[in-house]
């Protein structure tokens, strides 16, 4: 990376080496003794579908997401303090030195970080205006994390083998087929991988909205 980059990086690269050894290790193993919850119903009974986090674990997201901004640092200036986004040799080297305490939140930061690419790269500007600011975000009570529905139970990761179709009817986009697994389910926005109906045979994501509020 240039010069004045890995001056000006030194110091997150010691600290998360520091964290990854020491307060990440120990969260992570805390975190792996209370995994998460699936909580269908609330107290009175009502439908709830939410999934609880440990403190332990939400501890971590708040280092991944927030104060090192991983998911964050591709698609914007100012995360650690650099003025521009960042290349993907620091995302890469940040993320290597995180995953030797944390691996599974790696899939969250990755789900985020691909939904935001894709985004960028490819959705109306309605949509980027919408979203980009809160995908970007370093504050944890305004993020927004990414999930993807992917893998199919025939298909499995072969993204080529994919065969749920996207059909447009009465001017919105339909979904027909089905999904094994979703890749961070919680997350505030999905995207799902189809293939569009009469098309040229190739993907599309199409983004879907989980969190009621959006």
């Amino acid at each position: 990376m240039p010069t004045a980059l890995r001056q000006h990086l030194e110091r997150h690269f010691n600290e998360m080496g520091a964290l990854a050894g020491g307060e990440l290790e120990t969260l992570a193993i805390e975190a792996d003794k209370h995994p998460p919850e699936l909580a269908l119903r609330s107290r009175n009974g009502a439908e709830r579908q939410q999934i609880l986090k440990h403190p332990a674990y939400q501890r971590m997201e708040a280092y991944a997401y927030g104060q090192f901004g991983l998911a964050a640092m591709s698609h914007r200036g100012g995360v650690l303090d650099w003025s521009e986004p960042m290349p993907p040799v620091v995302k890469y080297a940040l993320t290597y030195l995180f995953v030797q305490a944390e691996f599974g939140l790696c899939c969250p930061l990755s789900m985020t970080d691909a939904l935001t690419r894709t985004l960028r790269k490819f959705g109306d500007d309605a949509l980027v205006n919408r979203y980009l600011e809160a995908l970007t975000s370093q504050d944890m009570d305004l993020t927004y994390q990414g999930a993807m529905f992917m893998t199919e139970q025939d298909a499995g990761s072969d993204v080529g083998a994919i065969t749920t179709e996207a059909r447009q009817e009465e001017g919105k986009w339909r979904l027909y087929g089905d999904k094994w697994f979703c890749s961070n389910p919680d997350a505030a926005l999905a995207m799902v991988l189809a293939r569009p109906e009469q098309g040229s045979g190739a993907l599309a994501a199409l983004r879907c909205s989980c969190c009621p509020g959006i």
